[in-house]
């Protein structure tokens, strides 16, 4: 498994700077923004949720944090905006969130 790790490692920073840096542009005084517009949502929750997933590839506790929060905000974000187009992605976003907890504890142990 670690070889693994090490094998994809750089495939997953590209894929985590890649969707920082998209996710970036939406900022608003350093923050992520608590709407975008209606025509970006998709795009934007989209690469959240592949920004959540490329995190959790990594088995460190700082980077399954990352996930988590990234995972929360989607939930957080679709809900509080009745997307019913992304509910699906939500709901297993809701799944990971209840996960992760459990995987970060494992990797402190």
């Amino acid at each position: 498994a670690e070889a693994l790790q090490e094998k994809i490692a750089p495939y997953v920073q590209q894929t985590v700077d890649s969707h920082l840096a998209f996710l970036n542009r939406f900022e608003k005084e350093g923050k992520q923004p608590e709407k975008v517009d209606e025509e970006s949502e998709v795009a934007y929750v989209t690469s959240a949720i592949q920004l959540a997933r490329a995190y959790g590839k990594r088995n460190e506790v700082d980077s399954l944090r990352e996930s988590l929060r990234w995972h929360e905000l989607v939930v957080t974000y679709v809900n509080g905006h009745q997307i019913e187009t992304l509910k699906a992605e939500a709901q297993v976003c809701n799944e990971m969130i209840e996960l992760l907890p459990r995987r970060i504890a494992n990797l402190k142990a």
